[in-house]
Parts: C-alpha cells; sequence; structure tokens
C-alpha cells in the first residue's frame, strides 16, 4: 500500500497545538499583568453602575472581552502566534522552505487577509465511483493558495459532489499601506487539484483554478467579504466549470476603535480595477500587432518555407488564457540547501511526473498543441508536459546565473515537437539539458559559414531541429538555411543567422511570479524502511504461491546500499563514485561456486504493489523474484531520496545469491 508522503497533521492535532500557544501566550507575566489590570478597572466600573442604576450583574464576561478587544490585548494575542501548521497544511518559506499560515508576525503594524474556504459545492463530475468505494484507495482534494511569496495546502479531503473544505490562511500584505494596495494588482491564485491512485501510484490533476481580486475588501465595511464563486476548469476540459467554492476574506488583524479605518470609496476601487484592465488590454493589442508584423517581416526575407518552422510566440496556459512565451520564464533562486547545483536542479525537474494535456477525443485530435501550465499549476499537480517540465528547469538555471534558454524544434525518432533547454557558456560551447530524464548532451560548436562539407560525427543527443530559443529577457528565431540542430550556429548574436524580437517590445511582458519551492515532508529513512518491509512481504507471498521457500540475507542486503547511492549520484551529478568498492564487496560476500544477480530499478511513488508488479515483469527481476537453486538467499534494499515539493527518487535493488542446480 502507498505510504503518501508528508501528511497533513489532523485539525485535532493543529486545533490542540493554537490551544496550547494561545494559554502560553495569555499566562505570560507581561500579558498577565495587562489583563489583572482590566480586570480591576472592570470591577470599579460595575461596582459604579450597579450603585448608580441598580443593575444585576451577570455580563461581566462580556464586558471582559470587549475591553481587552479595545486595549488591543487579543490583537497582541493573535501577533505572538507562531504555529508549525495552520489550519490547512503549509506554506512557505523560512530557513527550509516552508512555514506555517497561522504565522503572525510581532510587529502590530504588519496588515494579513484572513482568507477562509468555507464549503464546496456542485463537483458533480468528481463523485466517488463505485470502484473507489469499493477499494481500500479513494480520491482526494486539496486546494493549494497562492499569494505574492506566499503559498499555502490544505489538508486532503475525499472527493464529493458536497467536499468538506473548512481551511483558513494568513496572506501577509505589503507594508506600504492602503494606498499602495489600492493600485498593487497581485490577484490571489486558488488552484484546486484530485489526487487518486493507479498503477503508477498517484496522479494528481487539475480540476479547477480561480483569480480572485482581495482588494474588493478594502471597500467593503466590516472589510468582511463572504462570496461565491466557480472554478474554472482546464483548458483541456473546455474551461467548463466543475464546481463552487464559498470563500470569506477580511483584514486581520481588525482595526482599533479610534483608528482609521481601511475603508475607501467602492467608486475609486472599480476605477483603479477598470484602469489597470485597459492598460492590460492595450499591452496586449499593441504587443500582437508587434508580432504580426515581425513574422511577416521574418516570412518575407527569409521565404515561405520559414513559416514551416516551430516559432512559438504565443501558447496558451491551462485556463486557456494566451501568454508570449517569455511570460512563463522568471529566474528563481531557492532556499539554501534545498537545491545545491546547476545538475541538482536537472535531476528534482526530471522527477516530475511527464504528462500531456489531452482533452475527449482520438489521440491525434484530442492533443492540445502548445496548452503550457502556470508555474502554479505546475508545483500543484506535479505533472506536465516537456514544456511545463523545461520552463521550471530553465528558470532554475537562470537562478544560477547560467545563459539559459528553452528550445522548441523536434526530436530525431518520431519527428514530433518537442522541447529542451540549452545554456550559452562565456567561451561559445553549447550544452543541451533534457527536462524529463536530468541528462546533458555537449553540442559540437560548428559554423555553416567556414565549415560547410565537413563529415559531421552523429550527435549525442536526442534533437532533430530547432525553431526558436527565448528566455525572460528574449525571444530569438532560427533564420539559419537550414533548421537542423548539427548544422546550427548558436551564436545567438548573429543577426544573419538568429531574428530577435526587440528587448524593448519584450520588457513590456509581464513576467509570471514564480513562488519559492518549499522543503521535502518525507521522512525518507522511515519511508525506505516500510517499503522495504513491504516488497520482502510481496515477494515472499508470490514464492509461496509457486511452491517456493524464502529467506532473506540481512548482511547482502546491507552490500547494496552503496550502490543505491552511486546510482543516484551518477543520475544527480553525472559522476560515477563507488562501483568498485561495491563490486569488491559483493565479490567477497559470495560464496565460491554461488552466483549473484542484482537488479537496480528507480521509481517516483511509493506504491509497494505497483512496484512489485513492474520488477516481476522485467526479465531479470522476474528471474530473481522466482529463482530456483540450492543455498538461495535474497535480499531487498529501498532508499528514498527526497527532494523539494515532495517529490523523490525511489531506488530499489532485488539481489539473490544461489548455488546452481543444473
Amino acid at each position: 500500500m502507498e505510504e503518501p508522503p508528508g501528511d497533513v497533521r489532523s485539525i485535532t492535532e493543529r486545533n490542540g497545538e493554537l490551544r496550547e500557544l494561545i494559554r502560553s501566550r495569555v499566562t505570560s507575566e507581561v500579558m498577565q499583568k495587562k489583563i489583572k489590570e482590566c480586570v480591576e478597572e472592570l470591577q470599579v466600573q460595575e461596582k459604579k453602575r450597579r450603585k448608580n442604576h441598580g443593575e444585576e450583574g451577570g455580563k461581566e464576561s462580556n464586558n471582559l472581552l470587549r475591553l481587552l478587544e479595545e486595549r488591543g490585548l487579543v490583537e497582541d494575542v493573535m501577533a505572538g502566534l507562531k504555529l508549525g501548521g495552520d489550519l490547512g497544511g503549509r506554506s512557505g518559506p523560512t530557513s527550509k522552505g516552508e512555514t506555517s499560515s497561522y504565522e503572525a508576525k510581532s510587529s502590530k503594524h504588519v496588515q494579513c487577509i484572513y482568507f477562509q474556504v468555507l464549503q464546496g459545492r456542485a463537483f458533480v463530475d468528481h463523485l466517488t465511483s463505485v470502484t473507489e468505494l469499493l477499494s481500500q484507495d479513494t480520491s482526494t482534494f486539496t486546494l493549494h493558495v497562492y499569494f505574492r511569496h506566499q503559498r499555502f495546502q490544505s489538508s486532503a479531503v475525499p472527493c464529493s459532489c458536497e467536499p468538506e473544505f473548512k481551511e483558513g490562511f494568513l496572506l501577509e500584505l505589503p507594508k506600504e499601506g492602503k494606498d499602495d494596495w489600492i493600485t498593487s494588482p497581485e490577484l490571489i491564485h486558488i488552484i484546486l487539484t484530485r489526487t487518486h491512485p493507479n498503477r503508477e501510484g498517484t496522479t494528481r490533476e487539475l480540476v479547477g483554478s480561480y483569480l480572485l481580486d482581495w482588494r474588493s475588501v478594502l471597500a467593503s465595511p466590516n472589510n468582511k467579504i463572504n462570496k461565491s464563486f466557480e472554478l474554472i476548469g482546464p483548458r483541456a476540459d473546455g474551461r467548463v466549470s466543475p464546481g463552487v467554492l464559498t470563500l470569506q476574506w477580511e483584514l486581520f488583524p481588525h482595526e482599533r476603535s479610534g483608528h482609521d479605518k481601511l475603508v475607501i470609496d467602492k467608486k475609486i476601487l472599480e476605477a483603479q480595477v477598470s484602469l489597470e484592465r485597459q492598460k492590460e488590454t492595450e499591452r496586449k493589442r499593441l504587443f500582437l500587432l508587434y508580432a504580426k508584423q515581425w513574422w511577416a517581416e521574418f516570412i518575407a526575407i527569409r521565404g515561405p518555407s520559414y513559416g514551416q518552422r516551430l516559432v512559438k510566440i504565443f501558447a496558451e496556459d491551462e485556463r486557456g488564457d494566451t501568454h508570449f512565451v517569455c511570460h512563463y520564464v522568471s529566474p528563481v533562486r531557492v532556499h539554501e540547501g534545498l537545491l545545491e547545483s546547476p545538475r541538482h536542479a536537472a535531476r528534482f525537474v526530471s522527477l516530475f511526473q511527464y504528462r500531456e494535456t489531452v482533452g475527449v477525443g482520438g489521440d491525434d485530435g484530442a492533443r492540445f498543441d502548445g496548452a503550457w501550465q502556470s508555474i502554479t499549476s505546475f508545483l500543484s499537480t506535479k505533472s506536465g508536459s516537456c514544456e511545463d517540465h523545461c520552463v521550471l528547469l530553465c528558470s532554475l538555471l537562470l537562478g544560477y546565473g547560467l545563459d539559459a534558454y528553452v528550445c522548441i524544434g523536434t526530436k530525431t525518432k518520431c519527428q514530433l515537437p518537442h522541447a529542451w533547454v540549452m545554456t550559452i557558456n562565456g567561451n561559445g560551447s553549447v550544452i543541451f539539458w533534457e527536462s524529463l530524464t536530468g541528462q546533458r548532451y555537449h553540442q559540437s560548436v560548428y559554423d555553416p559559414d567556414t565549415q560547410a562539407g565537413t563529415v559531421l560525427t552523429p550527435p549525442s543527443h536526442p534533437y532533430r531541429t530547432i525553431g526558436c530559443v527565448f528566455n525572460h529577457k528574449t525571444f530569438y528565431a532560427n533564420a539559419q538555411s537550414s533548421d537542423n540542430v548539427l548544422t546550427c550556429n548558436f551564436n545567438i548574436n548573429k543577426k544573419s543567422h538568429w531574428k530577435r524580437l526587440s528587448n524593448e517590445d519584450v520588457a513590456t511582458v509581464q513576467q509570471l511570479y514564480i513562488p519559492p519551492l518549499v522543503d521535502s515532508t518525507v521522512d525518507h529513512q522511515s519511508t525506505s524502511l516500510r517499503l522495504e518491509e513491504s516488497l520482502k512481504s510481496l515477494v515472499a507471498q508470490h514464492r509461496v504461491d509457486c511452491g517456493l521457500t524464502t529467506q532473506y540475507d540481512p548482511d547482502l542486503s546491507y552490500l547494496l546500499g552503496p550502490a543505491l547511492s552511486s546510482y543516484e549520484l551518477e543520475r544527480r551529478d553525472g559522476v560515477s563514485v563507488g562501483v568498485e568498492e561495491f563490486q569488491e564487496g559483493i565479490r567477497r560476500y559470495v560464496l565460491e561456486g554461488h552466483t549473484f544477480k542484482g537488479f537496480p530499478i528507480q521509481f517516483n511513488h511509493f506504491n509497494a504493489h505497483n512496484i512489485f508488479v513492474t520488477c516481476l515483469k522485467s526479465p531479470v527481476g522476474g528471474d530473481i523474484i522466482g529463482c530456483r537453486g540450492d543455498s538461495v538467499r535474497l535480499a531487498i534494499r529501498v532508499k528514498v531520496y527526497p527532494y523539494p515539493e515532495d517529490v523523490q527518487a525511489v531506488w530499489i535493488m532485488l539481489a539473490v545469491t544461489y548455488q546452481s542446480i543444473l
């Protein structure tokens, strides 16, 4: 059974932690002194009131709460809270890439939005199926909230027509003040994903999303809004709404009496929003006109055949909104210790599941050419197309200071559109990065002007043609006589070989903000042990069904560990170390006349049953599991290597030593 990584703590545990923190805050010496002063003042007031008006007591508790709130003590208590977990899960970032959504800064001048998801309704397409009801695993919904540099994740709830979302998140606002908040265009990005088990472990798919303009709360009399919104379905589903969320958001902490209220004229806010929309529409219109003119000039000068090249200027996201491709890329710097090098980043990106966006219909007609996910959606679903992988990898490499570009072209074998990442070094050398595998390829430097007729060796990379390259600042179309990667000159500053979009016009495009990465919540040691024991049970049961006995060798299992570490190090950093030591250790351990067989394999999930089935179907793995002979001793070793965003490399080694009976 699969162990879901990083399970969010239960509501009871989080509420208990909240009560304990409030209790410790209230019982502090300073707070007790202030409360005592309020109680004494209230007692004096109550005595005077009963003496003058003959009123009965009994409302002291309500009056005390009101007095505590007026004196700001309630706000002081809330400002001191700092939980390890929030009502809904996790957010980012801290030094480890993760914080609590209920982290109120000690400064009283920090204003926040308390954002709540109260209810889900009308999710008719996501009713629990009969198959899921009969199985042990069921699909779940998870909410992801992104705002500026902050991100949050809710607890998983069972899929139903009316999912029971009861989540609260505290979103910190900029410190500038309400005048700057009015002109702040940052939206709250709400994403709903569905997680369900399958033969590959678990799959996360996008259910719907919504971009919320929170500023309407500034024009609300009580700085609080309660409203229902229809989620927008993904483009592959025709953008049909999958359901409705009831949301409530308010400014927090609440203003004390006597202070200026954070309420503005509704007409002023509406005028500001309308002005922003007009400016954005005009900017997009002007850029589209320029792009059309630029493309027409490219075809007119180079010839009609150049119109068949893969020059990707615009791409639609999962919501169906069209953006200039440079909009998707933005340099990303990760927190210390999460990703230690560019190669480490490439390995991390390759562990995201590969999944093309496919709609309803046949394979040819249903595949959406050019549908790219936003980074927030990609991180939430942990799966996407090659373009999605490339955008994240290019952004990470740019953060490391490399001259990185996303390349759009075709592959050699299938000649279908493909994307990869390219970095250009200061000496002109070019390296290709395959985002789906993490592999790197050195491209031979070739100048068709001086090396025409030179016999070229077959390339080691799988790329055939290239139509364009781009990053967050520049966009180049391949203007050379041939778009073959092998004979391409990658001196992109050479105008006769590459046609560039004006950097000034590219700079007008609003960049997509990429949220910070968060650290893994997977306990890799305990997870490795649990998965190892589960696989041992499955192998032993299979051998019983085949009429075979099973004996595990813990010493042999221990010797397999260095090999798994070596395999992951090679995938991550491209260097192979420790192989000779592993081979020597096995050679010395295996008895004379005995045979050793080993089968390493890597997964990115924890589903023991699916891992076992995959190993059993493999010729080598099947031979080891069903090994017959004298003195058969089996060994299984599992090592989980965690990466940010709760993606992981799960390495497994099946091994056996035996004396052949033939």
